[in-house]
């Protein structure tokens, strides 16, 4: 009970603060005309909404909406695995089936609290809002477990978080600065959170909302930043924001505006494609790429074979002539008399023969590393 206490208590503190100081306003991120946030999960397409209040789900193998999830108000987030769906209506949290039956009350906060992401991890449930610096539950009990310390959570976008669950790091974008700011977050085993920090050295300008690689060790900002999730870290832009993102074999599919663009795993451009219509969402199954939009007030999908675009083979590996980098680490084979260059960005380790003064085969690695030495 102490520490449920001291959560709302955090919660509350935030609340107070935003009355006190325009400034801290939670603040949300432009939001599709439709909806305010996906999830894919099992094959289904989950797209909430606010307008009316429901859920919408997709079956990608089907290629067919099934029937709505109704909800009994407005909610501004929602997160998603085997066990259900767990939906926040402002400052609650509640637990559905995930075909929206047997709704219950999972956790409660402050009355004053808006809670704006929601995320996953093992039995863990991590929220962000406007009342505190995030906080965890057990995602089939709801007992609160902690609170991040550190940087205060009053003005996250909503729907802007994303977790690496290998790396057990959850990022999530604020507005309290100008530039948008990107903060971070370590998850115990435990489900105790850390203390929450700031990423340094990046332009957050345009930026609402991330998209962690499917290995989980580099993270795409809306407005194109990459970053690596161990250290947080800025490494390229891609050259374009990506209102939505999908990854499908090393390859990050970007949209922007109704323009879809594939980029190589060593962010070369691999092809576009132009829609008719304005997408809000993309996601890649069976070698096609599906895309979500309005259409006179209803959510319409269409979809593109991947074949479409020119895309480059990613069992080949990346050729680092040209390429510029920024080595992780450096380290000679004096037998050899071979230079290795460790690129995380890249994901491999070039190697340069020093006596013929050229590139000889790289290494890909499967994960970024924390060291190398010979």
């Amino acid at each position: 009970m102490e520490r449920m206490d001291s959560a709302n208590r955090l919660l509350r503190d935030g609340a107070i603060y935003i009355i006190v100081c325009c400034c801290f306003l939670f603040t949300k991120a432009a939001v599709a005309a439709l909806w305010i946030s996906e999830k894919e999960h099992g094959d289904i397409v989950y797209l909430l909404q606010q307008s009316p209040n429901v859920i919408k789900r997709y079956s990608l193998p089907d290629q067919q909406f099934l029937s709505d999830v109704t909800l009994s108000e407005v909610a501004n987030t929602f997160a998603i695995d085997d066990s259900g769906l767990y939906v926040a209506f402002a400052n609650r949290i509640d637990r559905l089936d995930l075909d929206g039956q047997n709704q219950t009350t999972l956790y409660t906060a402050n009355p004053a609290a808006v809670i704006g992401n929601l995320l996953l991890i093992d039995n863990y449930l991590v929220a962000f809002g406007d009342g505190g610096a995030g906080l965890s539950l057990n995602k089939n009990t709801g007992e609160y477990i902690s609170n991040g310390s550190g940087i205060g959570g009053s003005c996250y976008y909503s729907n802007s978080a994303s977790i690496s669950t290998t790396q057990r790091r959850a990022f999530v974008l604020t507005s309290c600065t100008t530039p948008s700011s990107l903060n971070f977050v370590d998850i115990a085993s435990d489900g105790q959170l850390g203390t929450i920090a700031s990423a340094e050295n990046i332009n957050g300008s345009g930026t609402s909302r991330s998209f962690v690689f499917p290995n989980g060790d580099r993270v795409l900002l809306s407005n194109g930043n990459v970053m690596l999730t161990k250290d947080a870290v800025y490494q390229r832009n891609i050259g374009q924001v990506a209102a939505s993102a999908e990854f499908w074999q090393d390859k990050i599919f970007a949209l922007n505006g109704s323009t879809v663009t594939a980029y190589s795993n060593a962010f070369v451009y691999d092809g576009s494609h132009t829609f008719t219509v304005a997408p809000e969402y993309i996601k890649i199954y069976n070698d096609s790429l599906y895309v979500f939009y309005e259409a006179a007030g209803v959510a319409t999908v269409t979809f593109l074979p991947l074949s479409s675009f020119v895309l480059t083979d990613p069992n080949v590996p990346i050729n680092p002539v040209g390429l510029a980098f920024e080595p992780d680490k450096i380290v000679w084979n004096p037998q050899d008399n071979v230079i290795y260059l460790l690129s995380n960005l890249y994901q491999s380790v070039f190697q340069w023969n020093i006596d013929t003064q050229n590139y000889v085969e790289n290494i890909p690695l499967p994960f970024i590393a924390n060291d190398m030495v010979f």
